[in-house]
């Protein structure tokens, strides 16, 4: 191939890519008929009530002697004025032994508000001690609520017996 042949070529190559670079765009430019206004979003937020009004009854033991002290906690109701979602009830009771924190010493989950649960510390105590009774609403999304009123429960003999 001769220089001037060569020179030729790339010239009309370079004058072609140029042409595509600026009138390619123009080929693929679209523009819409018409629009329409988009509707206004409100976003609320969803708050979780705690569950109140525990009721039930519990026992320090029972058993012949006064100590040591065993309770046994029956939850037979609340009130829950939470959102009206699939939910699930999650109740813990908690020992205090003197000054240290507390511990949980049982955890139980019910479908229903309704339904009666039963918690029971597996440690007899040899002495006075104070439980906690927390229920907290679980939504199946995962959402939980802050946890309820703690309803103490203090247990001096092992004949002790009330209402939550």
């Amino acid at each position: 191939m001769s220089p001037l042949t060569d020179r030729l070529r790339r010239a009309t190559t370079l004058v072609l890519v140029v042409l595509a670079l600026v009138l390619g765009p123009q080929l693929a430019f679209a523009t819409f008929g018409s629009s329409a206004p988009a509707q206004k979003l409100q976003v609320g937020t969803a708050t979780m009530a705690a569950p109140t009004n525990v009721t039930g009854t519990y026992s320090c033991g029972g058993g012949f002697l006064p100590l040591p002290v065993q309770p046994t906690v029956n939850v037979t109701g609340l009130v829950d004025n939470g959102p009206d979602r699939p939910r699930s009830y999650v109740y813990t009771l908690a020992r205090r032994d003197g000054s240290n924190p507390p511990v949980i010493v049982q955890s139980s989950q019910a479908p229903s508000r309704a339904t009666p649960v039963v918690l029971r510390d597996p440690s007899p105590r040899p002495f006075i001690a104070t439980w906690y009774l927390t229920v907290t609403v679980k939504l199946a999304s995962g959402w939980e609520s802050p946890a309820s009123t703690t309803t103490e429960i203090t247990c001096a003999t092992a004949w002790g017996s009330g209402s939550l």
